[in-house]
């Protein structure tokens, strides 16, 4: 959390030195591609997108251009005549390349399922991987069926600032477990509506208040 931060010493004879530090915190990076599982007619292209919150740059591994930056993409160009196989294209942090997301392009010689805002094409039995919209994280999912149309749709988004506390909950003390309370009232608050439509979200809220329940009852609080 934000603030300063003491550390005070004390010598035996009785001599007090102080060091404080102000601290501000950043979000984590939250990388976002699309499509996250797609696919791509051979001799056809495909352009793939990847993006992260502000204050970090990522990049695509091996590929140049484009340059990094907060929001890229890239066109992927299948080969004429090819084998029907899985390409796959990392995006990545420039400061920490292990914090990386993996865009799957299937190459297929024909497609039955059209693409659409969320998805892109596929053959029958082609399970489609889409990111969330903005402002949460997880996936979409839907399967190719053989009628032309996408079905078996899944929302496995949570949004992003309960997905936070999610992790911050998994680590409470006696003294963050106050502001963690006020944080997780606010976000709710905030988001009620949002919340309450988000299957996915809502299964995050009930682990948080299950990690609040058992640091509870190990830190004795009542």
């Amino acid at each position: 959390h934000d603030g300063v931060y003491v550390c005070k010493m004390k010598r035996n004879d009785g001599a007090t030195f102080t060091q404080s530090l102000t601290l501000t915190s950043k979000p984590a990076p939250q990388i976002t591609v699309n499509p996250v599982k797609g696919t791509v007619k051979c001799g056809g292209s495909v352009t793939v997108k990847c993006s992260v919150n502000t204050g970090y740059q990522v990049q695509f591994k091996g590929l140049n251009p484009p340059i990094p930056g907060l929001e890229i993409s890239y066109t992927y160009t299948a080969p004429g005549g090819c084998n029907q196989r899985e390409e796959t294209i990392t995006c990545q942090m420039t400061t920490n390349p292990q914090d990386s997301k993996i865009i799957t392009l299937a190459l297929i010689e024909d497609a039955l399922c059209k693409a659409n805002d969320v998805f892109s094409a596929g053959s029958v039995g082609f399970v489609a991987v889409a990111s969330c919209e903005a402002g949460k994280v997880g996936n979409k999912t839907a399967v190719c069926k053989a009628d032309g149309t996408y079905g078996e749709f899944q929302d496995n988004c949570v949004l992003e600032v309960i997905q936070n506390l999610l992790s911050e909950s998994e680590a409470l003390d006696v003294v963050t477990l106050p502001v963690f309370l006020e944080d997780l009232k606010g976000a709710t608050i905030n988001n009620s509506q949002t919340i309450t439509n988000s299957p996915a979200t809502i299964s995050a809220m009930v682990k948080i208040f299950a990690n609040i329940g058992q640091r509870a009852n190990s830190l004795k609080i009542t």
